[in-house]
């Protein structure tokens, strides 16, 4: 059946952009697991009160048309837990309304993230997810650039690839068959 796809397609390359692309949900799915409990309850929090004080934030509450917001707040003992959870007692989950984003947020920078911005906290696998974007992209170079070369110069079928020219005018001399490759 024939194919319509172009033989000079970057097939390497669109892989490693693929891969690439697909890459950041594993590492962003262990670099999540490794925080301590307590980050990782507050980390999408943190995320969309951070946008939320921003101008596009600010846009998309507008067209939402409510001002309150729902925090999710982790309690232990009727208190908000910021830091390392005590393992012997049990914590629960309380839903508070606000309608300022930017004091939750700005407790959440205070009292979970120890003053870390959300560049600082995401910087870590941000940069492995470069790191393997980069080495993903090289490879599928490589490969395209392979790839190339071996549709540029063709496929072997017969004779002997491993012969050079003078061992090839030496061994085809006096046969019969007269052929002289010229260097």
């Amino acid at each position: 059946m024939a194919s319509n796809f172009p033989l000079r397609a970057p097939i390497g390359l669109i892989a490693g952009v693929l891969l690439a692309g697909i890459s950041i949900i594993p590492i962003m799915a262990v670099w999540l697991g490794l925080q301590p409990p307590v980050e990782r309850f507050y980390v999408g929090q943190y995320v969309v009160t951070s946008i939320s004080s921003t101008p596009i934030g600010t846009v998309a509450t507008f067209f939402k048309g409510s001002q309150d917001h729902k925090y999710h707040v982790l309690v232990q003992n009727g208190h908000p837990v910021s830091g390392p959870v005590a393992e012997t007692r049990l914590l629960s989950v309380r839903v508070v309304h606000g309608e300022n984003p930017t004091a939750f947020h700005a407790w959440l920078r205070v009292n979970v993230y120890h003053g870390r911005d959300l560049s600082d906290l995401f910087r870590p696998p941000l940069e492995v997810w470069c790191a393997v974007a980069l080495c993903s992209f090289v490879l599928g170079a490589v490969l395209d650039f392979r790839r190339r070369k071996s549709a540029r110069e063709g496929i072997q079928l017969r004779g002997g690839e491993m012969l050079t020219v003078d061992e090839f005018n030496s061994v085809t001399k006096g046969d019969g068959f007269g052929l002289y490759v010229k260097k």
